[in-house]
């Protein structure tokens, strides 16, 4: 088990926390998440530290420079880059990084190389996060200071809200977390009559902001959630920009990579709310009819394009213990990937095929649960 013990080399201090509220404007994720004394901040300082740990010691000094630095997206890159090669040990590989591994002269190699030590196969693994664009993060950003605030001061239990991603009408400035707060505590005291609303629309008058909500009712009706609004895409089917986005990414890694001497899975990391995708728009990127579609392309190779696709909706440092990676099968190469211990989506002609196994989710894996 993950155990709480300082260790100079270390990437958080567990001793400095001192922070109640959530992330400031211009403040750094590593920042906040090193001063901030929420649950969620506490367990994933404990839970990187470990992981950083077993990192090989000659790539850990670049991998902290990039968790420490200012822009945002190397933060989420450098946790998701722990968050695999943490799960591919645990999966019973062998790993080596690329900073260890030291490529072929004029070939480049991604991030890491996973041995699976009976069947001595191997693979490489690129681990990659794919974002939206800048408004989409900063309405993320916005939500999410919104939720922190909510959740702290939403004094009503047995109840959370459905947010609908895509019905949000934007405004000017920003929406008021003390009035939205009310707004919640009002509906959920009223929504004890049974003729109560199960959907209402928040408008704020100061702003100009509309947001579609749709009420939760908890099993517990004496339970409050650490995050009293769910986010849901609500993306139309086959229309999702998550779809074209998922697929330029791993389009892009099969061109980089096309020289490999070893079989190659993309890990995927969804983190945008609005790009995020079920199964039927994975099947749809990844073996759709479109000419773009990263399994089925015209002229193409199959055989070129990743073996497997390892897609996570959201692996953030506050719920690294939630994160639900699938395996996605390259039905040209389906019998590669028998070895890894996951859950799995198998693509056989149009029909998919989940497998699950019981036991052997991530975070029983990781040893990480709640």
């Amino acid at each position: 088990m993950i155990r709480s013990i300082s260790n100079p080399e270390d990437l958080f201090r567990l001793d400095s926390a001192e922070h109640d509220g959530p992330i400031e404007i211009g403040e750094t994720e590593f920042a906040f998440f090193q001063r901030s004394t929420h649950p969620h901040a506490v367990r994933a300082r404990v839970i990187l530290n470990a992981w950083f740990r077993a990192y090989p010691n000659r790539a850990r000094s670049t991998l902290r420079k990039r968790i420490q630095s200012k822009p945002p997206h190397a933060f989420d890159s450098s946790v998701f880059e722990l968050y695999v090669h943490a799960l591919l040990r645990a999966c019973g590989f062998d790993v080596e990084v690329n900073d260890v591994a030291v490529p072929e002269q004029g070939r480049q190699r991604p991030d890491f190389l996973a041995s699976e030590p009976s069947s001595k196969r191997r693979y490489y693994v690129e681990a990659t996060v794919v974002r939206g664009s800048q408004q989409d993060r900063s309405l993320d950003a916005q939500l999410y200071q919104l939720n922190w605030y909510a959740s702290r001061h939403v004094r009503e239990s047995g109840f959370a809200v459905g947010l609908r991603r895509r019905g949000i009408q934007r405004g000017e400035g920003n929406i008021s977390p003390r009035a939205f707060a009310t707004f919640l505590n009002e509906w959920f005291r009223d929504s004890r009559a049974p003729d109560a609303s199960e959907e209402r629309t928040y408008r704020h008058a100061g702003s100009g902001w509309t947001l579609p909500l749709r009420l939760i009712r908890l099993e517990n009706p004496g339970k409050r959630l650490d995050q009293v609004i769910a986010i849901q895409t609500g993306a139309a089917r086959w229309s999702c920009e998550g779809v074209d986005v998922l697929r330029k990414e791993l389009n892009s890694k099969r061109r980089k990579y096309k020289r490999l001497d070893a079989p190659l899975v993309v890990a995927v990391a969804c983190n945008d709310f609005v790009l995020q995708l079920g199964p039927e728009e994975m099947r749809e990127a990844l073996v759709g009819t479109g000419c773009d579609s990263v399994w089925r392309r015209r002229g193409g190779d199959v055989r070129r394009a990743p073996i497997g696709v390892l897609y996570v909706n959201g692996c953030y440092a506050s719920g690294l213990q939630e994160a639900a990676p699938c395996l996605w099968e390259n039905p040209s190469w389906a019998e590669q990937l028998r070895p890894w211990p996951l859950p799995r989506t198998e693509l056989r002609g149009d029909a998919l095929t989940a497998e699950h196994r019981p036991g052997q989710r991530a975070a029983t894996l990781l040893r990480i649960e709640s």
